[in-house]
């Protein structure tokens, strides 16, 4: 079984992680909350001086330029802020995968620890199932460490969809000046 020192290392690791956790649960939430302030400031500051250039309009072509300048910035900002919180999102994913990584090795370590102990006081004939027992904790470590290459893929796949999403919007604002040709 475990000693005293063992299981106390094994709760600092997992109370570092959780703190880990919460602190970078505080930090997006901070973010997000200042990505919803700019976006309600930038959308009340463009709401408030489109009314006045509508109530100051004396042509009947004024509001439709009106309705036209308020689509672009809207879809523009909510492009933005899209951006904001998917970063976002995979900021915190990536948190996540290192402190799952920081838990699993901390508590496969000590399985092993204790599976060693348990084999070195085994009764004879118990090496079938100490064996067992081992392949087990090595076949959950291979395990896990699949599903952790799967989930960094993806992240790392997300991150290059939203680089390519970012890139796409600046070149439609940006289109490339046609040449002429002769």
């Amino acid at each position: 079984m475990m000693n005293r020192e063992q299981t106390a290392a094994l709760q600092k690791v997992t109370l570092d992680c959780v703190l880990d956790l919460n602190n970078n649960a505080f930090e997006s939430i901070e973010k997000l909350t200042t990505l919803n302030v700019q976006l309600t400031r930038a959308t009340l500051s463009k709401t408030i001086e489109l009314a006045q250039k509508g109530v100051l309009a004396n042509d009947l072509r004024s509001p439709l330029a009106l309705q036209e300048s308020i689509a672009i910035p809207t879809v523009e900002r909510v492009q933005i802020y899209s951006h904001g919180v998917a970063g976002l999102l995979l900021d915190v994913e990536a948190e996540v995968i290192r402190v799952t990584k920081v838990l699993n090795e901390s508590w496969c370590g000590q399985l092993q620890t204790m599976a060693e102990n348990v084999a070195k006081n085994a009764p004879i004939g118990a090496e079938t199932a100490m064996n067992s027992l081992n392949s087990s904790i090595w076949v959950t470590n291979m395990l896990f460490g699949s599903l952790q290459n799967i989930g960094q893929q993806a992240l790392r796949a997300a991150r290059s969809n939203l680089e390519t999403a970012d890139e796409a919007s600046k070149m439609e604002k940006h289109p490339a000046i046609p040449t002429k040709s002769r």
